[in-house]
């Protein structure tokens, strides 16, 4: 789901089943990310959101295909962030 992008959220079949049995990588993910964009179209003066949500689409798949990672690092100014060098 982009938030700011549409009115509501929606999924896109073809673009999941497109994954489906594949190995996760950097070209499957923009495959993916454009069917998920097919037909998008742009809504006054905002047509630079479609390009970057197919950029937002890749780098969320991207980052998911990694996993967790075992230590997030701690936010800038966030008390509840671990020191770096703890």
């Amino acid at each position: 789901v982009l938030g700011a992008v549409a009115a509501r959220p929606w999924r896109v079949p073809a673009a999941e089943t497109l994954m489906v049995g594949h190995k996760p990588g950097p070209d499957l993910f923009a495959q993916a990310a454009a069917t998920a964009l097919e037909g998008a179209r742009p809504s006054g003066d905002n047509a630079h959101k479609i390009e970057l949500s197919r950029r937002i689409a890749i780098r969320a798949l991207t980052l998911a295909a990694g996993g967790t990672p075992a230590r997030l690092p701690a936010l800038p100014a966030c008390s509840l962030g671990v020191p770096a060098d703890a």
